[in-house]
């Protein structure tokens, strides 16, 4: 019997050593994990913390939790949790929407980009092989760009993605800084999708030269020169034909596709006060109505000019008269030997622009 006691007493000092060095084990595994939880928290904090005021406000709540010492602190920071995990999947999710309509949207604006690239790049196209007018018996156009007969729609269509890229980082970059203009952020979005700034992307060169036609009365001396060129050695006449053929081109152009017969019937009128000072000599004038003739623009011209070479020009001579009315201050505006147009009348008025006292 007291070989039985003794044998028993030393498996229970036996089992409550083991039961000793587990519970000892296990606290130490406890105060490992909640240095790890500590350590964890603090991590997230420096990480996100200052990120978000939604993740700062769960990290402060978590660390709150187990600083007040409440037994059941664990359970409820796992409670807290799996809460706060449920609320960021949901975030994350919104997230996740959001960034494919961003994908989206960004992929409608590059296409519209590209669109307008191309559109300014065959106006382009259009203006210079629309200006193709008979000039010392050949056909010649008036206006050349120095741009590619074609474009690569893929290199043209990633260069405007790098750009847009490169706008969206300059915007974003703005936007992070303590302080900044809403204008400056418009600025850059508009100069990142602007139509010069996409034309030149599509057709991949920042500049482009425009060259005009240079009508010189000897034939051998004519030829295509430079904008720069044409301010510097072409003479009034030939300059004037010149900003002809470029006003011209652009009334063509803008309103092309506006007309009801989609652009087949384009007429217009255009009325010139006395153009004929700097032009006069046959050289110019003949391109000077070629160019009217191309465009299908009637010139209604002013002037007090009555040499042969350019009344000769015109298709109807009207010679105006303005005769005063007695006792009147009115006056009639008349015409001479030609039935073809209708009185007009206009009131003629002076005022004393010195005279005070009418305030």
């Amino acid at each position: 019997a007291k070989y039985a006691s003794i044998t028993l007493d030393t498996e229970y000092v036996a089992q409550l050593d083991s039961i000793t060095r587990q519970i000892r084990e296990w606290k130490n595994s406890v105060v490992t994990s909640e240095r790890k939880v500590e350590d964890g928290l603090k991590k997230m904090s420096s990480v996100y913390g200052t990120g978000s005021a939604d993740a700062s406000l769960a990290i402060s709540s978590m660390q709150e939790l187990l600083s007040n010492g409440d037994i059941d602190r664990y359970y409820t920071l796992c409670e807290h949790i799996d809460a706060n995990m449920h609320t960021a999947m949901l975030r994350v999710s919104q997230i996740d929407t959001d960034l494919k309509e961003f994908h989206k949207t960004k992929g409608d604006l590059i296409r519209q980009c590209v669109i307008q690239g191309k559109q300014m790049y065959e106006g382009l196209l259009q203006l210079s092989g629309n200006s193709k007018v008979k000039v010392q018996e050949k056909r010649r156009q008036m206006l050349k760009f120095d741009i590619p007969d074609a474009v690569d729609e893929n290199i043209a269509n990633a260069a405007i993605t790098a750009e847009i890229d490169k706008g969206t980082e300059e915007i974003v970059a703005k936007m992070s800084e303590e302080s900044f203009a809403e204008s400056e952020v418009r600025r850059i979005a508009a100069r990142t999708v602007g139509s010069k700034r996409l034309l030149r992307k599509y057709i991949g060169a920042e500049n482009i030269v425009l060259k005009a036609y240079k009508i010189d009365r000897n034939p051998d001396n004519s030829g295509y020169r430079t904008w720069e060129q044409t301010q510097v050695n072409n003479s009034g006449a030939e300059k004037f034909v010149v900003y002809f053929a470029v006003i011209l081109a652009l009334m063509a152009y803008t309103r092309d596709g506006y007309d009801d017969l989609g652009g087949k019937n384009n007429r217009s009128v255009l009325i010139l006060d006395n153009p004929f000072g700097p032009i006069s000599s046959k050289h110019v004038l003949e391109p000077m109505f070629e160019i009217s003739r191309n465009y299908d623009v009637q010139m209604i011209c002013l002037s007090d000019i009555s040499k042969s070479d350019i009344v000769s020009c015109f298709d109807l001579v009207i010679r105006a008269v303005v005769k005063q009315f007695a006792l009147s201050s009115k006056e009639q505006l008349t015409h001479e030997g030609n039935e073809s147009i209708e009185h007009g009348f206009y009131r003629s008025e002076q005022m004393n622009i010195f005279d005070q006292s009418k305030g």
